[in-house]
């Protein structure tokens, strides 16, 4: 048995359209959902940025970093992680950016806001475990104290 179908051109176009309509709606949704869990990190790029809170802010340092504040007027903080190639090669330094990036992410609740913060890794942070990092972080907050607790 054949069937056929009498459609014109005019109907065989809104049935692609309307099949085109649906695969771009299911196709947003799911790319929408992944593109709005991923939030813009709040990070220190340019260099005029980092040489005006270099020159017009305190420092604090110990053995692993190097941590400068200034205030901003902004309502969150504002982070730049410099790391210098004496450091090590690019993964280890990736590594401690990606590193220092989490543990700022991870402890944003316990702190001030409204500030800029530029750390500068040491050369002995290279051999020291993400809990230590954590530490000496958490100690620099302290001394330029803004940490809530």
């Amino acid at each position: 048995m054949v069937y056929r179908l009498s459609l014109s051109l005019t109907d065989i176009k809104s049935v692609i359209v309307s099949i085109n309509q649906r695969i771009k709606i299911l196709y947003n949704d799911k790319i929408g959902r992944i593109g709005t869990d991923m939030k813009k990190f709040p990070s220190i790029k340019s260099n005029s940025d980092f040489k005006k809170i270099y020159n017009n802010s305190d420092s604090y340092a110990n053995k692993l970093f190097v941590m400068y504040k200034k205030k901003n007027n902004r309502k969150n903080n504002r982070i730049g992680i410099s790391v210098s190639k004496k450091v090590g090669n690019s993964v280890i330094r990736h590594r401690i950016t990606r590193q220092i990036r989490e543990i700022f992410r991870l402890h944003q609740n316990i702190l001030e806001q409204g500030y800029d913060i530029i750390i500068i890794v040491r050369i002995a942070s290279v051999n020291k475990t993400y809990k230590e990092k954590t530490s000496a972080f958490i100690h620099l907050c302290r001394l330029h104290k803004i940490l809530i607790q």
